[in-house]
């Protein structure tokens, strides 16, 4: 029994080689484009994310910061999705595409991590400051 042939149909743009898709210059064929190159940079991204996420401290659970990956991954899914939308309505020039999701996720994750630090660190040193101005006046 044989299959009948595939007519030359309409096919989506999720199905179009990307070869196709870089000969248009169309806004949604280069939001396609863009979207297919996402995802392994937002793989890389996550990872490079999860690495520093996984350190704690002694007496921290196990679980301790999986709110910051959840939250750090639903930030990046949704802002890359409503990327897509805005490139392929010409919302976004395309030039940009895509890349300023990644610069947010990574300043957002960066800010998350380091901050704890930095907090420590300055009050580390107000509290230091404040003993030796007591020391000096007793």
């Amino acid at each position: 029994m044989r299959l009948p042939a595939l007519s030359a149909g309409a096919v989506a743009l999720e199905g179009l080689p990307s070869s196709e898709l870089l000969k248009t210059p169309d806004s949604a064929h280069i939001a396609e484009i863009h979207w297919r190159i996402a995802f392994p940079i937002m793989a890389v991204v996550l990872a490079a994310i999860g690495i520093p996420l996984a350190r704690l401290r002694p007496r921290q659970g196990r679980y301790a910061r999986i709110g910051y990956a959840v939250l750090i991954f639903f930030v990046y899914i949704n802002l890359a999705i409503a990327g897509r939308q805005a490139l392929s309505r010409g919302a976004i020039p395309q030039w940009l595409g895509l890349w300023w999701v990644h610069a947010v996720v990574i300043l957002l994750a960066a800010t998350i991590l380091l901050l704890p630090k930095f907090m420590a660190r300055w009050r580390y040193r107000r509290n230091t400051a404040r003993l030796a101005a007591q020391a000096v006046t007793a």
